[in-house]
């Protein structure tokens, strides 16, 4: 039952679908269809007749094949006889270049067409190196057996044209790459550079960043104004004193100065010298203005807290002086050094990412040329 099912099937497909294979303009040959009308009797004769259909079809495909073929063969004869303009049996580079010039221009149905088919043989070493792909015998020319059609070699250009294209693309993409990492290290080295400047300048201003905590931790030390054995010290500790006093008199002069100190530290482009200091001060400040007065509260008389921070002021005001960062202290020290080298990683981070989006740009921006120029040469 599967079998007559199956020969009607082809049948009916046959009778409505393949009548004919038409072919250079003229009728090859004409499937013989049975006549429907005719009453069949049983399965097997369909099955005889699915059967010569079958062979039938076989046929006219080798026969459109031969066809085919010999059509492509004289295509092929044809443009290697065109393209040896010297007549000795041979295509050499020249000749072939030129031949591909005529022919893939020729057949260009547009000026976008004509353009690609001329880049496609603009270039020596691409049709150079798609007659050695062809030349079997290596003797540096192509003979007869040894050509194909022009739709096979304008596929094979094409393929090696984007070849090119991509090495071209993954040239260029490594230079970038190189010259984005080029430019990068040399803004972070101009960064360095800034950062760890410790020149007399940046000395002194991270000098000053430690008068804030000293003027707020003097009433707590156990130093008092106008007393002292050393005429310099006793000098320098009134007139300390007298800072502090006319530091307070001032409205607002504590806010300001902690927001001026935090601005400092906050500044990617200050030196690293300065930005440590101005953070180091402001936790000895919170130090002098908090911890202090609640110690107060637990030893009224005891002045050693007080001299203690006065002298670690001290210490890490001597070490800004002599170009060295007070990282050493316990706790401030070494949380005011962590806050730096976040902001330090911060800024390498930033200018990395800006370099890259700026190189990003660029490359957009050529890439919208190109895109415009091709448009106006469509």
């Amino acid at each position: 039952m599967k079998s007559f099912v199956a020969a009607l099937l082809l049948l009916t497909m046959s009778k409505g679908l393949i009548p004919s294979i038409q072919s250079q303009g003229r009728r090859i040959k004409t499937l013989t269809i049975p006549n429907m009308n005719n009453k069949i009797q049983t399965p097997e004769e369909l099955e005889r007749e699915a059967q010569r259909l079958r062979e039938e079809v076989k046929a006219l495909e080798n026969e459109l094949y031969s066809e085919t073929k010999a059509k492509m063969q004289t295509e092929i004869a044809s443009f290697f006889e065109a393209a040896d303009k010297n007549k000795d049996g041979q295509v050499t580079l020249e000749e072939l270049q030129a031949a591909l010039k005529d022919k893939l221009v020729a057949t260009s149905t547009s000026p976008r067409s004509k353009r690609r088919a001329e880049e496609l043989v603009a270039s020596h070493q691409r049709v150079q190196a798609l007659l050695k792909e062809l030349d079997v015998n290596g003797d540096g020319a192509l003979q007869l057996e040894e050509m194909v059609d022009i739709s096979q070699m304008r596929n094979r250009l094409e393929r090696r044209i984007k070849m090119e294209q991509k090495e071209a693309a993954e040239s260029q993409a490594s230079q970038e790459s190189s010259a984005l990492v080029a430019k990068t290290e040399e803004r972070l080295q101009i960064f360095e550079g800034i950062a760890n400047r410790t020149t007399p300048d940046v000395r002194l201003l991270a000098l000053a960043c430690y008068l804030l905590p000293a003027l707020d931790a003097l009433p707590f030390a156990g130093i008092p104004p106008g007393t002292g054995t050393n005429p310099e010290i006793t000098a320098a500790v009134q007139a300390l004193a007298s800072a502090a006093i006319a530091f307070r008199a001032l409205p607002f002069s504590g806010i300001l100065a902690i927001l001026a100190l935090n601005f400092v530290a906050a500044n990617g482009s200050a030196a690293r010298l300065t930005r440590f200091s101005a953070r180091h001060a402001i936790f000895l400040d919170i130090a002098a203005v908090i911890l202090l007065p609640l110690g107060t509260l637990v030893a009224p008389n005891n002045p050693l807290p007080g001299t203690a921070l006065e002298v670690a002021i001290l210490i890490s005001a001597i070490a800004a002086l002599f170009g060295q960062m007070a990282d050493f202290m316990p706790l401030t020290g070494t949380y005011a050094k962590r806050f730096v080298d976040n902001l330090d990683n911060s800024v390498k981070s930033f200018l990395e990412t800006a370099t890259a989006a700026e190189a990003n740009l660029l490359l957009f921006n050529e890439e919208d040329a190109d895109e415009n120029n091709n448009k106006k040469n469509d």
